[in-house]
């Protein structure tokens, strides 16, 4: 296993053996291949375009388990850096510049 990020309470790896990452936030452990990652990071991206300075929380919508989680705009800001730092280490991933 490849740790790629830890931060509490955000932590990243990548296990060599299944080809998958590891992510794990708010007492949530996700195993997703390197599409779905960048999938997440893509949802991600898009939640942060609707925070303004009146954002306390975010909720985020996991599809698989049917699950809502709010997590505090610092943890998910922290969450959003984490999975980027992952995507530019590991597989060269270039952010766009937002508007």
């Amino acid at each position: 296993m490849l740790q790629l990020y830890k931060e509490e309470p955000i932590s990243i790896s990548f296990l060599k053996s299944d080809r998958q990452l590891q992510l794990e936030f708010c007492n949530v452990k996700m195993n997703l291949n390197p599409c779905q990652f960048k999938l997440f990071n893509q949802y991600l991206i898009r939640l942060q375009k609707g925070l303004d300075s009146d954002t306390k929380s975010v909720q985020i919508n996991l599809v698989k388990d049917c699950l809502n989680i709010e997590i505090s705009l610092k943890d998910f800001l922290q969450l959003c850096n984490g999975v980027e730092t992952a995507l530019i280490n590991k597989f060269g991933y270039k952010p766009k510049i937002q508007n």
